[in-house]
């Protein structure tokens, strides 16, 4: 009888304990028991952001937002759910408490990071770049088609844009962007490309093929192209005849045998031709003609008289800064003979000039990149001391490579390799 009475007791107790806990478990002074997989609980109303890390050190890191804004945002008291810890170039998603209202994010408590994507982009993804013609747009999208024929819709809205106005269907744009297409984070979209990556060629016009929708022209140089007219703007007051002078603009790969990889942006009439701009490096100064010679992305040297009073010590150009020269009349090839200086314009001194080249990588080690130049060049680039190309890079990949100095034709012996990313072209 005692014994029963024991056991008796003893349930009763473990009854009274179990209830006692689920008791405390729904009381408003508790918190339910959560996976730790899963995280802690959030507050009523936390917000969420998804983006690509820019940078992260120090306690804090910067996001760029997939709207486009870039908040910093210190991680004190924050939950850190990415595997190894927050890095540059990762897709995460934030939550927070309180109301973006400034880059500084002041006013907003960062209560849990994690990894947005299972896939993370690689370092090569960071700084991409799509050029091409605009097919669609709307409030929140553009949608591009590249010289290659490739086509892309990017989640690209009003806040992230640097247009002048709407963009228009035929107009060329140049989207950057980190990660894939697919699923980029645009940081802006500009209305054309660099002029770096648009090149000109003056001369006649052989023939229009209406059906083939095709243009042959006769360049200055001597040699024949044939491209798909497309969505070029055409500027001929008597029409697109044979026999007709014209400058003719575009953006890609052209060579007399192969313009497939090429898309024409321009026909003009070369006595209508408007201001042109030129942008590069300057590779030489002459002081005593006035002279300076400037070295395009694409290889060439090109000399413009000056002045003395632009090459002068004070305010002057030197080797190694980045210009933007506007002229009117026009360039063939290295003959600057037919085109006029109107203005010289220094964009950054040589300490912080930096070009850039699209190719394809044709070879590539720890500590040198071979790139097939879309222009036709073959360019041999070197790592700088303590620096290797990326492990991701391999042949075949279209990248623009950015670097200082200035390179000219093929000779790379004066330029220092900076960085390099993805390009879609």
């Amino acid at each position: 009888m005692k014994k029963r009475c024991v056991a008796v007791l003893t349930a009763a107790l473990c009854l009274m304990l179990v209830l006692g806990l689920q008791a405390c478990a729904g009381s408003g002074g508790g918190r339910p028991i959560q996976d730790p997989q899963a995280g802690t609980v959030l507050p009523e109303g936390a917000k969420k952001e998804e983006g690509v890390v820019l940078d992260a050190s120090d306690g804090q890191f910067i996001l760029r937002a997939a709207g486009g804004g870039e908040y910093v945002f210190r991680m004190d008291g924050a939950e850190d759910m990415v595997e190894g810890g927050v890095q540059a170039g990762q897709y995460v998603r934030i939550w927070y408490d309180g109301v973006l209202t400034d880059t500084n994010a002041r006013n907003v408590k960062l209560l849990r990071i994690e990894a947005a994507q299972e896939t993370q982009p690689d370092s090569l993804s960071m700084g991409s770049t799509a050029d091409g013609v605009v097919t669609a747009f709307d409030e929140e999208s553009i949608t591009l088609r590249t010289a290659g024929g490739e086509t892309y819709t990017f989640a690209a809205g009003r806040s992230v844009r640097a247009l002048k106005g709407e963009p228009r269907e035929g107009m060329w744009a140049r989207v950057y962007f980190d990660g894939a297409p697919d699923g980029a984070v645009v940081s802006r979209v500009t209305a054309r490309v660099s002029e770096g990556d648009v090149f000109t060629l003056a001369g006649r016009i052989r023939a229009v093929d209406e059906k083939a929708d095709t243009i042959t022209f006769l360049a200055d140089t001597g040699e024949r192209y044939i491209f798909a007219l497309g969505f070029a703007e055409v500027d001929m007051p008597d029409g697109l005849r044979a026999g007709s002078r014209a400058v003719l603009s575009y953006s890609g790969s052209a060579a007399p045998e192969d313009t497939s990889h090429a898309m024409l942006l321009r026909v003009q009439a070369e006595k209508l031709a408007d201001a042109q701009a030129v942008r590069g490096t300057v590779c030489s100064v002459n002081s005593k003609q006035g002279s300076i010679g400037v070295c395009t992305a694409d290889g060439r040297v090109l000399a413009f008289y000056t002045g003395k009073s632009l090459t002068g010590q004070q305010g002057g150009v030197e080797p190694g800064d980045g210009v933007r020269v506007t002229y009117s009349g026009c360039i063939s090839g290295e003959s600057t003979r037919s085109a006029q200086l109107l203005s010289l314009e220094v964009t950054a001194r040589k300490d912080a000039n930096k070009s850039a080249v699209l190719g394809t990588v044709r070879a590539v080690s720890d500590t040198a990149l071979t790139l097939a130049a879309a222009d036709g060049r073959t360019l041999k680039f070197e790592a700088v001391p303590g620096k290797s190309f990326p492990e991701e890079l391999k042949k075949g990949d279209t990248v623009r490579v950015s670097y200082t100095g200035w390179i000219e034709g093929e000779d790379t012996s004066e330029a220092v390799y900076a960085s390099v990313s993805r390009a879609y072209a």
